[in-house]
């Protein structure tokens, strides 16, 4: 599933308004050359989800004048701890919904990375964060990697 990033991973809320523009149509354009369908979903994360919230201006401007998106998520809103309290909103006609982390990072796709092992990773599970945060939530979306369900498949260790 495709999905607009900056094009070469930039942090947005470094780039101005005409960098955002040019990063997204490279983006757009690497899509059409490899037949990959994209931006059909109006869905976008910001490359290291910077610049949704706290908000950088151009690139909801960006976002709406190149992609059409219409939704974001953030883990910031209005502080990232504790995960349970965070909430969206809506600027420029964007819906940015609560991201929730379950601590499976990009560089974390074997249990001996995870802090406490496997264990420590079910722990989030039973009765930690994650658990507390589906608690607390009707509806929680988390987002992992794809290299988490790789390896030792720690996603699917923390979701089953």
């Amino acid at each position: 599933w495709w999905f607009g990033h900056t094009y070469d991973h930039y942090q947005p809320h470094k780039l101005s308004l005409q960098q955002l523009e040019q990063s997204m149509l490279s983006n757009l354009e690497f899509a059409k050359e490899h037949g990959i369908p994209a931006f059909d979903n109006h869905y976008s994360v910001a490359p290291h989800h910077s610049g949704a919230y706290p908000l950088h201006q151009p690139l909801y401007e960006a976002w709406g004048r190149v992609w059409n998106v219409s939704m974001t998520t953030t883990e910031q809103y209005p502080h990232f701890s504790p995960p349970h309290r965070r909430r969206g909103f809506i600027h420029d006609g964007i819906m940015v919904v609560p991201r929730q982390t379950c601590r499976l990072y990009t560089k974390i796709y074997r249990a001996q990375h995870f802090t406490g092992g496997l264990s420590g990773l079910l722990a989030v599970a039973r009765g930690g964060e994650v658990f507390e945060t589906i608690l607390n939530n009707p509806v929680s979306v988390f987002m992992t990697h794809v290299q988490n369900y790789a390896s030792d498949r720690l996603a699917i260790h923390l979701f089953t």
